[in-house]
């Protein structure tokens, strides 16, 4: 992963991570690439920079799943959301321990946040804290049942998902 970290094991107990340049161009050269230590020693062959990996900058603007668009979403979300700036936080009962649901709430702003804490699909059925209301999707893929007020949705691994609540 660019920029991610490695740990050096050395026989002194020195287990201090090392971090890699950032890769900005997917040919993993470039103006601004922080390659100065290249070959300057045999961790460089366990590296991860790799020329068209998926991973650098320059790759994940085109790539709407990357980290990059990830980041970028929420951040904007965050700007343009009271309620997920400054709201007050509520945990949200659902029938799946391996999703945390949660509603923020910002003077007449509520939003509902569902996040898939494991490697796997995970379905859920949300309680009645939202009973009656109108939510619209933020983030993600939502699919409201209609029936019991209830909101069943389909996370992916790792999937978040954000609704505005009214």
């Amino acid at each position: 992963m660019a920029g991610g970290g490695k740990h050096f094991n050395s026989s002194d107990g020195n287990d201090i991570p090392q971090r890699e340049a950032f890769e900005w161009y997917k040919s993993d050269s470039g103006k601004g690439m922080a390659l100065w230590y290249k070959n300057s020693g045999p961790w460089w062959d366990s590296t991860n920079l790799k020329p068209n990996d998926g991973i650098s900058l320059e790759e994940e603007k085109n790539d709407v799943n990357s980290l990059y668009n990830f980041y970028k979403t929420m951040i904007a979300l965050h700007k343009n959301n009271k309620a997920i700036a400054y709201g007050k936080y509520q945990t949200i009962n659902n029938d799946n321990d391996s999703v945390l649901t949660s509603m923020r709430s910002y003077q007449n702003e509520k939003v509902f946040v569902a996040i898939n804490l494991s490697g796997s699909t995970q379905h859920i059925n949300i309680d009645s804290k939202i009973k009656s209301s109108v939510i619209k999707l933020l983030y993600r893929n939502v699919k409201p049942d209609g029936k019991n007020n209830t909101v069943l949705s389909e996370l992916k691994p790792y999937e978040i998902e954000v609704w505005n609540v009214q």
